[in-house]
Formats: structure tokens, C-alpha cells, sequence
């Protein structure tokens, strides 16, 4: 496993279509402004070549900018794109497999949307779980079902891995999710809100680090 732990708090999404035109240096630079990495990578509507490209100018980005992140999905991509880990979903390839292509020491995550979902997740190897949606996101993915706080209690108290929340979740509802156990969130409203990156994830860090 790397030496690089994961984030107590927040972790951030780099998504450009939450980003209202600000570039993916631009939004790094926010990140990294906020001093919030690792993050996780995730871009869709690319073609492989594409994609390919796009992950190919993150890790040339990465050397010149000095930051962390985790590759969404795309295992193959894993081997020349300097990325701390991966985060995988229902539609990856299967934590196993995962963990004998890229081997030991880099993270596996995993999304989710239920417990038992979860718990096969841990069983199967996973170093944290990204369970959502937690509260009601119509913007974001709105046929996924809402877990709610209690299913977020369940996951966190059953697990011995790390759970982060995700879904809906922002300064209102922030101490629901701490109280819950989770060890942390992801957010993409409340992090791209007006653009201001490094000024939303300053105050969702300092509130969440507020809330014991």
C-alpha cells in the first residue's frame, strides 16, 4: 500500500463538466491551492484515444505540479499514468482482477450504493468504499437510488475500511455525514459552486474539521 494515506474530509472530483469552462490546470491548481489531493480523475464522452491523451497530460501535469490522484475506472491505463491508485465502479473490472494487473501498493476504491454492495467490496479487497448517493442529487446521476443517512451508519459501522459519502452533500447536511462515522465525502456542487474552487473547499474542510 502507498505510503500516502487518504484524506480525513474531503475528496475532491476532477470533473470539467462540473467546472462552468475552467481548465483542468485551472482546476488542479485550485486543488492544489486547497491543498486537496489525492483526487480522483474522471472524464466521460472520450473515445480511448482520447482518453488516452487526456491521462497522458494529467501525469505530465502531475511532475511539473507535484500532486496525487487516483485514475477512475480505466485500469489499462493505470501502468503509465503515475496515479496513486484506482477507483472502480459496478462496471470496472473486478477488485481482484484489478489488484493482480496493477499489483501491490497502490489504492483500489470502490463505488457502491449499497451495503451489501460494499461489504463484497471489502471482501474482495478494496482499500475504501465511495457510498452514495446519500442525499437527493437531481443533477448528478438522478436514477441512482438515495441511500440516506442510515444505510451511510450501517456501511460505516460494518466496514473496517474507509467509507466516503457522496450524493447531495453539502454545508447544510456535512455534519449528518461526520456523525455517521464516514471518514469523509466527495462533492461536486458544493466544490465548483461560482467557480470558486479553493474558496468552497477551504470552508467545507475547515466546517468538516469543526464538527467533532
Amino acid at each position: 500500500m502507498s505510503q500516502i494515506e487518504l484524506p480525513q474530509g474531503l475528496l475532491p472530483i476532477l470533473d470539467e463538466t462540473h467546472a462552468g469552462g475552467m481548465s483542468t490546470v485551472e482546476i488542479i491548481e485550485s486543488f492544489i491551492d486547497a491543498e486537496a489531493y489525492p483526487f480522483i480523475v474522471h472524464h466521460n464522452g472520450l473515445n480511448k484515444i482520447e482518453y488516452a491523451d487526456y491521462i497522458q497530460a494529467i501525469s505530465l501535469l502531475k511532475e511539473e505540479m507535484d500532486f496525487e490522484y487516483l485514475l477512475h475506472h480505466h485500469v489499462d491505463r493505470m501502468p503509465l499514468s503515475g496515479a496513486l491508485g484506482i477507483h472502480l465502479t459496478p462496471k470496472s473490472m473486478s477488485v481482484p482482477q484489478t489488484r493482480e494487473t496493477i499489483g501491490p501498493g497502490q489504492f483500489i476504491g470502490y463505488s457502491a450504493y449499497s451495503l451489501d454492495e460494499a461489504l463484497k467490496a471489502e471482501d474482495a479487497g478494496a482499500d475504501y468504499i465511495l457510498l452514495g448517493h446519500i442525499f437527493a442529487a437531481p443533477k448528478e446521476k438522478p436514477f441512482q437510488p438515495v441511500l440516506g443517512i442510515e444505510e451511510l451508519t450501517k456501511t460505516c459501522t460494518r466496514l473496517s475500511i474507509p467509507v466516503y459519502a457522496i450524493g447531495g452533500i453539502n454545508t447544510e447536511n456535512l455534519i449528518r455525514v461526520k456523525d455517521a462515522g464516514a471518514a469523509g465525502f466527495t462533492a461536486l456542487r458544493a466544490v465548483y459552486e461560482d467557480n470558486e474552487i479553493d474558496h468552497n473547499i477551504a470552508f467545507l474542510k475547515v466546517l468538516w474539521d469543526e464538527l467533532d
